[in-house]
């Protein structure tokens, strides 16, 4: 593919860099600082391990019906005003965190902002593709995600120093308000830029085209659909569908569990602050290259490969921690694989299963995304009643065998019935 011209890579910058800093604002950091901020949550015993559980869960729960309730809402105008309101909710959610009390008012809080967080993912994504068709440069749309990796970077970096400065859980929370404000400011105008208003084509001629709210993404963040890989032609019978179905909500089980309670793994075993927060620094690091490199597998292997690439990379490195006992080491190979393989198996799980019903294509990322949902909701409260009869291990273990069967019923055996 040649190069495009500046002006066209000018205008790629422009519609892809505010929707990056809004993932920053409201998934990278709003949703994802709670994993590093909680080991000090739970040091301070202002939690305990089964109130993290659910507090996690209330995200969860909030994310989900904030996406379903997302996709039904059409027109430029109102997609607009909810990306808006959804940057300024995560910001205000996080400083929330800061100034309330006892777990009843931070389950409120966190639910609101998983709400918050699922209505400005589903509508940055349906602005920027839009934007990026308009020019040609769909394909692009997948670059949209990395904000959630810098996110996850950003707000552990923000976390440690604050952790070294001394300062207290809450004022932890309260910096990542300032953080996010940050990001959110610089999204904020172009969030309240409609598509007819915001490309214009040779001669100054309006190139923005008729947008509807996308079908709800998972319930975590994916690549949008019209950029990843075309799926299969042929598409196999429901048994292949069902079968993807369960192996995406077995996903969203397992990878939550070290998504939320990585950092508080660490240290649990002993190790500084420091040492959580860097590991938590590493799964948004490894995140940002790892988009190119599992498309790539696609493209060279296919979809249903890559997506059971992912799904066994990160279930054996998951188990990892549970055979390493409490070294660093182990938790860092933990942080590799969730950090390379969270964001690009929904990007390729969503278009896989799309084509797996392509008569129904709302209706099969809609059932993907229940699944997924339903799936993160559970696994960090079981994570959690197992953490506390048998320590992180148990966690560790549940999230390698769920990973591990969701890899088996991603095999080709089940399209043999027709």
């Amino acid at each position: 593919m040649s190069r495009p011209p500046e002006a066209q890579r000018a205008a790629v910058r422009r519609a892809l860099w505010p929707g990056i800093a809004a993932l920053v604002a409201v998934m990278g950091i709003s949703r994802f600082v709670y994993t590093p901020i909680l080991p000090d949550m739970l040091a301070a015993e202002v939690l305990t391990l089964r109130g993290a559980g659910w507090l996690a869960s209330a995200n969860f729960v909030g994310y989900l019906l904030g996406a379903l309730a997302a996709s039904r809402i059409p027109g430029r105008l109102a997609q607009s005003r909810g990306l808006r309101a959804g940057l300024a909710v995560s910001v205000l959610a996080l400083l929330a965190m800061a100034l309330l009390d006892g777990i009843v008012a931070w389950m409120a809080v966190r639910f609101v902002a998983g709400m918050a967080s699922a209505f400005a993912l589903v509508f940055v994504s349906t602005q920027v593709l839009e934007r990026l068709s308009a020019i040609g440069q769909a394909d692009r749309t997948i670059w949209l995600y990395s904000g959630v990796g810098i996110g996850i970077v950003v707000s552990a970096l923000g976390v440690q120093a604050a952790v070294g400065g001394g300062l207290p859980w809450p004022a932890t929370w309260a910096a990542a308000a300032a953080i996010a404000a940050v990001f959110a400011a610089y999204a904020w105008g172009a969030a309240g830029v409609t598509g007819a208003r915001q490309s214009t084509g040779r001669g100054g001629h309006a190139t923005g085209t008729a947008s509807t709210a996308p079908t709800a993404p998972s319930a975590h963040t994916a690549p949008s659909a019209e950029s990843a890989p075309a799926p299969p032609a042929d598409a196999p019978a429901p048994r292949a569908f069902n079968a993807a179905v369960l192996a995406y909500g077995l996903f969203g089980l397992g990878y939550v569990i070290h998504a939320t309670y990585l950092p508080a793994m660490v240290r649990a075993a002993g190790y500084p602050p420091a040492a959580a927060a860097w590991i938590w620094v590493l799964v948004g690091a490894v995140a940002l290259p790892s988009i190119a490199f599992w498309r790539g597998v696609s493209r060279r292997a296919g979809a249903r490969t890559a997506i059971v690439g992912c799904y066994l990379v990160q279930g054996v490195t998951a188990l990892v921690p549970l055979f390493a006992g409490d070294s660093i080491v182990a938790a860092a190979i933990a942080a590799v694989g969730l950090g390379t393989t969270f964001i690009p198996a929904s990007g390729l799980a969503l278009p896989f299963a799309r084509g797996l019903d392509p008569a129904g294509s709302a209706r099969a990322i809609g059932v993907m995304t229940a699944a997924f949902g339903a799936g993160q909701i559970v696994g960090p409260v079981a994570a959690a009643y197992l953490a506390e009869r048998s320590g992180f291990g148990g966690p560790s273990a549940l999230a390698c065998g769920v990973l591990l069967v969701a890899a088996a019923l991603m095999r080709p055996r089940f399209d043999a019935a027709r």
